[in-house]
């Protein structure tokens, strides 16, 4: 006879808040709207994703003697002919950090302005989440490292690659379809 070693509250707690992740999740996977959402890890190899079969990565780094400004004008350009070509209807994206290397957040914080300003432009919806709640509803835990991501992605969604961005921008997408079938409620 096998012995039940009984759970103590915070197993319990730890244990439903597993089965209500992946509950989640499922529902967020499972969830395929009529519109198109574009989901955008931005950085300066940008990972983005459409659906779980529709994602890639965009380089945006620059030649030695070229402005950022460059930069900024092909990103917003990249994004005007993609969200065109493709129906974009909502785009979801990562919050800059709040501490970390300076110019990182700086450079992240003008890749949101110029989405934000996009979306606005064409009517469009603009949602955004803490990378601590994505990393969170991606593995459980809101200090997951890249290649706990990674490794998430491939378990969950099937994701057969190696690029940090390209999962992360999976999983932003799969986190903004949670949002969206909770506001339906």
């Amino acid at each position: 006879m096998a012995v039940v070693k009984k759970l103590n509250k915070a197993d319990k707690i730890k244990l439903l808040a597993n089965v209500k992740r992946k509950g989640d999740l499922r529902r967020a996977l499972a969830y395929s709207p009529s519109y198109n959402i574009l989901a955008i890890d931005p950085a300066t190899n940008c990972g983005w994703a459409m659906s779980k079969d529709d994602f890639g990565c965009w380089n945006f780094k620059q030649k030695i003697g070229t402005s950022q400004g460059f930069k900024w004008l092909q990103f917003e350009e990249k994004l005007k002919q993609f969200i065109e070509a493709n129906d974009i209807k909502v785009m979801a994206t990562e919050l800059p950090a709040i501490r970390g290397n300076a110019v990182a957040v700086i450079h992240h914080s003008k890749l949101n302005g110029i989405m934000e300003k996009v979306c606005a432009e064409k009517g469009l919806e603009y949602i955004s989440f803490p990378a601590t709640e994505i990393k969170k509803f991606a593995t459980g835990k809101g200090t997951a490292k890249k290649e706990d991501m990674i490794a998430m992605a491939k378990e969950l969604l099937d994701y057969p690659g190696e690029n940090d961005n390209e999962a992360d921008a999976l999983w932003i997408l799969t986190i903004a379809k949670h949002n969206l079938i909770n506001n339906l409620k």
